[in-house]
């Protein structure tokens, strides 16, 4: 599923979890790090694996150290490596 914005992807999670969120930082009405911080919050969103995708390099650092190397692009990526993460981290098809 995708979402306009930040809030309306967090009310979805929130009522039926996800088993992967692709989180991009730069969101209308509730930024990245907002819903990753809410996420962190809520109990039955915490241990919900995320991917960062981003294109502010100022934030890189603060979320690899926060989600692992592995789970933060930035943009452009390449969209193999993106699909093999995203299989690595559900278990499903690496491409």
């Amino acid at each position: 599923m995708t979402f306009p914005g930040g809030l309306a992807g967090l009310v979805k999670a929130s009522s039926q979890p996800p088993a992967l969120v692709l989180l991009d930082l730069m969101m209308p009405d509730l930024g990245g790090v907002r819903v990753l911080e809410q996420m962190r919050d809520d109990p039955e969103l915490a241990q919900v694996p995320v991917i960062v995708v981003t294109g502010k390099l100022d934030a890189i650092e603060s979320m690899r150290a926060l989600l692992g190397e592995d789970n933060v692009f930035l943009k452009p990526f390449a969209v193999g490596e993106l699909l093999a993460r995203v299989g690595d981290l559900t278990g499903g098809p690496s491409t």
